[in-house]
């Protein structure tokens, strides 16, 4: 999945792009920023049921760690607020697409993450 908004200071292409079929079918693209830094992952999973299958991780709580749902068009969308392993703030959002699932993670501030992710699928 493929963002129609993609700021600046992301690098194109992406530097990772890689996928599995078992025990769900995974398509995972991995954005550098221009500094070179882990900037955003877009995993796309394809899988009908309510929960996903497998584990992804979250951002680890933080003092400030938070959990709250938001919409994202018309589909409900669960935004998590903490950080990475060492320390840096990173946010996640989580939602549903027809039989997919997606996760998009970033250390970009979270309104930055939801209108990126409101441009996938032309949400």
């Amino acid at each position: 999945a493929l963002p129609s908004y993609f700021p600046s200071y992301l690098r194109w292409p992406p530097a990772s792009i890689r996928g599995q079929r078992d025990p769900v079918k995974v398509a995972s693209l991995l954005f550098l920023s221009s500094q070179g830094e882990q900037a955003l992952q877009i995993r796309e999973l394809f899988w009908p049921g309510e929960e996903i299958p497998l584990s992804i991780p979250e951002p680890e709580p933080a003092g400030d760690a938070r959990r709250t749902e938001v919409r994202l068009g018309d589909a409900p969308a669960l935004l998590i607020q903490g950080q990475g392993q060492d320390g840096t703030p990173v946010n996640q959002l989580r939602w549903r697409v027809g039989g997919m699932h997606l996760v998009a993670t970033t250390i970009y501030p979270p309104e930055e993450l939801l209108r990126i992710a409101s441009s996938i699928h032309g949400e």
